[in-house]
């Protein structure tokens, strides 16, 4: 959908909205390695919340997000699998004292392969992309984007792509877009990158000047978001 397009759906029906990077998104997967349930447990609310209707949650992708995630997810994809060979191995040396135990008392064997983590991470962050709105690639936030790159302005600032360059331009003008039509409902951008951006009230370069000025706000990952619009 083009920018007018999306700006003209949320002001019909206003809910909050969040603007995903793709680490927010791979930081699902992640949970296997960070064993942070909190991420995984707001990654299954906005599932639910961005299929109703009306939407009490509005999910945006631009589409540059979809490329990171294609180029990105098989290498997150294959640490997610070797910690479970990690966890799996330790488990089996726990089995292998728990079947010395006297019988009554001995409890079941489990193996982490029976759980299916990795078709339900996949089915999870599928349902996520699938039922966001998908933000079209744009000249002007293109070429603001390259402006930022070559004058290395964060996210370029530590060493960034041009491609934070562009995600970050187009969510910077869908949030000025939205103010300039008075919507009331936060904007955040979520991002576990603090390398490239900063943190929370304390961004990097000119971005917090600019994200205060759009009205963007800033999340680290999707549980502060949910802290931040409590839908």
């Amino acid at each position: 959908m083009t920018l007018t397009e999306i700006v003209d759906l949320m002001v019909r029906q206003p809910a909050p909205v969040l603007c995903l990077d793709t680490c927010s998104l791979l930081d699902v997967w992640r949970t296997l390695l960070r064993i942070d349930v909190q991420v995984l447990d707001s990654a299954q609310s906005v599932d639910t919340a961005i299929v109703t209707t009306p939407p009490q949650l509005w999910s945006v992708i631009v589409d540059q997000v979809q490329v990171e995630w294609d180029r990105n997810l098989p290498t997150v994809r294959q640490e997610a699998g070797t910690r479970l060979r990690e966890l799996e191995t330790a488990l089996k040396r726990v089995h292998d004292v728990v079947e010395r135990m006297p019988t009554l008392t001995r409890p079941n064997h489990t193996s982490l392969n029976s759980f299916l983590l990795d078709p339900f991470l996949e089915g999870l962050t599928k349902s996520i992309f699938s039922h966001s709105v998908r933000l079209e690639l744009n000249e002007s936030a293109g070429a603001k984007a390259l402006k930022r790159n070559l004058s290395r302005c964060a996210p370029a600032e530590q060493g960034g792509s041009i491609e934070d360059c562009v995600i970050i331009e187009h969510y910077l003008g869908l949030a000025s877009a939205l103010k300039a039509r008075e919507f009331a409902n936060p904007v955040i951008f979520v991002s576990s990158n603090s390398n490239d951006y900063g943190k929370p009230g304390k961004l990097l370069g000119s971005l917090q000047a600019e994200f205060d000025g759009a009205g963007l706000q800033f999340a680290v990952h999707l549980a502060h978001a949910r802290s931040i619009a409590r839908w």
